[in-house]
């Protein structure tokens, strides 16, 4: 089947065998940022356009935050930013989230 001929992300993840979940595996902790983060969001956006598009606001808001929070995480978690993922090489279907986090081992 090709992949165009899926009607539905419910037809695909059956298709493949794709379990979807969400959880909160993270627990929640006050944290404070860095004095250099606190800089650097403030200099985007006093001096960049961040909400111009997604791509903007993702470089310039999202994932600078993401960024720090996961730094008080990164003995127990991974992130990945926009690391493919293949799900079936003859009918050239690849996945490209813009994050995954998972588990380290």
């Amino acid at each position: 089947m090709a992949f165009t001929d899926f009607k539905s992300i419910s037809q695909v993840q059956e298709e493949y065998d794709i379990k979807y979940r969400e959880e909160n595996f993270i627990d929640y902790v006050d944290l404070n940022p860095s004095d250099s983060f606190i800089e650097e969001f403030n200099f985007n956006l006093d001096n960049m356009d961040v909400f111009t598009s997604e791509a903007s606001r993702c470089e310039n808001i999202i994932y600078p935050i993401i960024r720090e929070v996961y730094k008080n995480f990164v003995d127990r978690y991974r992130l990945w930013s926009h690391k493919s993922i293949s799900i079936d090489n003859q009918l050239g279907i690849l996945f490209l989230p813009q994050m995954n986090a998972n588990k380290r081992k």
